[in-house]
């Protein structure tokens, strides 16, 4: 019988190719790590560095009347709406000029024109109702037509303005570099001169 011969192991050396591929396999791991987080700090970098300005503004809704532009605080404005018809209600202040049905809400309209003594050129050239309201009051402003929706810098706004003797300080927001007079909205909403009381309707 032919003895076989048997071939012995170098476990030292096994060893070491095991823990040389572990150690290599560790490396692709950190070295994938890193690359993701070079690749994120490139992509940060390559942005543009941004400006933050800690400026307050004011958006407003800016509207044609008696040959001046005014505004309101656009926060307060619901919706503005073509005006069509509307109902004169008796036994109201000359300033309120009826009420008309906005999809099935009645909705007061009043001639803020008459409320600050401005010129009055009629109604027939009126052709949009802005509705403005708070948590308390809603009603519609007569306006000639709307001019623009934009931001306003509150730190640019002047806040006197000689030239419109019948508004007062009360009901003056500010002016802006343009000349566009900024209404207290706030203000008109709150001051009980324009509720139509509910007995008269």
């Amino acid at each position: 019988m032919t003895k076989s011969s048997s071939k012995s192991f170098d476990w030292d050396k096994v060893k070491d190719v095991v823990l040389r591929a572990e150690n290599l396999s560790k490396g692709f791991a950190d070295s994938t790590t890193v690359k993701s987080v070079l690749k994120q700090r490139a992509a940060l970098l390559a942005k543009e560095p941004r400006v933050v300005m800690d400026i307050e503004q004011l958006d407003i809704i800016e509207f044609q009347l008696s040959n001046e532009v005014y505004a309101f605080e656009l926060c307060y404005v619901k919706e503005v709406y073509p005006l069509k018809e509307f109902t004169p209600v008796p036994c109201t202040p000359a300033l309120i000029v009826g009420i008309v049905n906005v999809r099935g809400r009645v909705v007061s309209v009043v001639d803020i024109r008459r409320f600050f003594s401005l010129p009055d050129k009629g109604i027939s050239d009126f052709n949009k109702i802005i509705i403005i309201e708070n948590s308390d009051m809603q009603f519609g402003v007569l306006a000639d037509s709307i001019v623009d929706v934009c931001p306003v810098r509150v730190d640019e706004l002047q806040t006197e303005l000689p030239q419109a003797k019948g508004i007062s300080s009360d009901f003056l927001k500010g002016v802006t570099k343009d000349g566009v007079i900024i209404l207290n909205t706030e203000k008109i909403l709150t001051d009980k001169r324009f509720v139509i009381k509910e007995e008269v309707m």
